[in-house]
């Protein structure tokens, strides 16, 4: 049994891609799956529910996160998690990029 897997970024599968957002699955270990998502400035991403837990990082940049009609302002270093079935919306009204790690709890 391995003690270490290496998953390289130029291998990574996309899962989002969309006029101003895209994702690519970076790993998937024991229901985990992580993913690094990018918004570009001015772009936001639809309402949405999924049906398991995720948890969100900012990297860099700065969002709003509305979950439920609730805005939540975000930038890098923040994380958050969103229960299963939420709504959510992401919105990046800054200049720059929005770079994100999405933990999905996927059980």
């Amino acid at each position: 049994m391995d003690k270490v897997n290496v998953f390289l970024l130029s291998d990574s599968e996309k899962v989002l891609d969309t006029e101003g957002a895209k994702g690519l699955l970076l790993n998937k270990v024991n229901g985990i799956e992580t993913v690094e998502l990018s918004v570009d400035p001015d772009y936001l991403v639809p309402e949405h529910a999924l049906p398991f837990d995720v948890v969100f990082y900012v990297v860099d940049g700065e969002g709003e996160l509305t979950v439920e009609d609730k805005v939540n302002i975000l930038s890098a270093g923040d994380s958050v998690r969103v229960t299963a079935n939420a709504l959510r919306i992401w919105k990046n009204s800054s200049k720059k990029s929005l770079k994100l790690l999405v933990m999905k709890h996927m059980g």
